[in-house]
């Protein structure tokens, strides 16, 4: 686990690769290294299975099982149930917290893992303050032990979180500083520098530099999808990629991006990945103009949603929808119905500090407004989404 945050994942990856099944079967420390290098490599259930023999100590002595402390496991358990998009509730964010409280200051090491995976389920559960909090802390005990690695996931975790609350410069200077630090310390690591590629190109795409983002995040799928098992940047690696693409390359290629998303989805057993494909197909058909199609694919979303369960269908599914949903009743001519639904939005999305839907919602009610009869509200609408 310290080679892992350390010296990186893929400094463990090797190291692991070049043991033989048996001697990680015949160690525990092993076999938590292996189990985290599973699960990073999209084999959770596998990296699981290992953990759960771990967990009921297995067939190992006292001693050799002694070499493993059980707050590594727990630590491990939390990063699988990240990796598996599960688990990750209010309810366990205040058990983190309770044992990051129960620690004192000059446990860097442990307080930065805890506040790194509160980082993650505050992301997910969208208490993006909470979640800047979380990250910034760990940030600053992951700097008071030196650990290059970890600093830079930490600064991705603040540029994802800052793009969420809206703050695209912030979220800017963070990607930039985490991409110095990837070319000083971890040049070779190209899963790490696609990471940083991806969440500096969230804010790129923003600023309208779309060609720059298909090509960069043309090459970083192969790296992302091989070391990296994050449903959240998924979602965000295949909306991005599908927009752009529809922009320089036309809709086949976006819709092979989707393709791909749904792929990985089913091979990942990631439910959530699967649901937002569906979500931004039905936005990308309909910029396509292909509005029956698009009519088609918003009722498979709505199917997908309620199959899923509360566990895999957040805020951000939510509003992903919402914003579709607005985007189709335009095309279909329902201009009253698709502002009301982007107003919900708009005060929801205010009230809980999530900025870059916010927007989003703001710029489509601009246009609902306008062709409502109401201007100075579009006008309103305008004012507010530049600023």
């Amino acid at each position: 686990v310290d080679i892992f945050l350390r010296a990186g994942h893929q400094v463990l990856e090797h190291l692991i690769d070049n043991f033989p099944p048996e001697i990680l079967h015949a160690s525990p420390g092993l076999m938590v290294c292996y189990a985290v290098v599973l699960s990073k490599r999209g084999n959770a259930a596998a990296g699981r299975e290992r953990l759960d023999i771990l967990k009921h100590d297995g067939e190992w002595s006292a001693a050799a099982l002694a070499a493993v402390d059980r707050s590594v496991l727990d630590h491990i358990d939390s990063l699988i149930d990240v990796y598996e998009d599960r688990r990750m509730s209010a309810a366990e964010a205040q058990r983190l917290e309770r044992a990051a409280a129960a620690l004192p200051p000059h446990a860097t090491w442990e307080l930065a893992w805890l506040f790194n995976h509160l980082c993650i389920i505050y992301t997910r559960t969208g208490e993006l303050e909470q979640a800047r909090r979380a990250a910034l802390k760990a940030l600053g005990y992951y700097r008071e032990e030196k650990t290059p690695y970890a600093q830079v996931f930490m600064l991705i975790h603040l540029g994802l979180v800052s793009t969420l609350t809206g703050e695209f410069s912030a979220a800017l200077q963070f990607c930039r500083e985490a991409e110095e630090l990837v070319e000083r310390v971890h040049w070779t690591d190209r899963n790490l520098l696609a990471i940083v590629h991806l969440a500096t190109a969230d804010v790129l795409y923003q600023q309208g530099e779309v060609l720059h983002v298909e090509q960069t995040l043309t090459e970083c799928v192969e790296p992302l999808i091989r070391g990296e098992s994050w449903v959240d940047l998924f979602t965000r690696l295949f909306w991005l990629l599908a927009r752009s693409r529809l922009q320089v390359s036309g809709f086949d290629a976006a819709a092979t991006a989707l393709d791909k998303a749904e792929e990985v989805a089913v091979e990942r057993n990631l439910p959530r990945l699967k649901t937002a494909a569906a979500i931004m197909r039905v936005d990308l058909l309909v910029r396509a103009g292909m509005i029956e199609s698009a009519a088609q694919a918003m009722e498979r979303a709505k199917s997908l949603q309620q199959a899923g369960g509360s566990d895999n269908w957040t805020w951000r599914e939510a509003y992903d929808l919402e914003i579709a949903a607005a985007r189709l009743a335009l095309a279909q001519g329902q201009t009253l119905p698709a502002l009301q639904t982007l107003e919900t939005l708009i005060v929801s999305a205010k009230a809980s500090g999530r900025a870059y839907h916010r927007m989003l919602a703001e710029i489509m009610a601009v246009q609902a407004s306008w062709k409502a009869g109401r201007q100075q509200h579009a006008f309103a609408y305008l004012q507010s989404a530049i600023a």
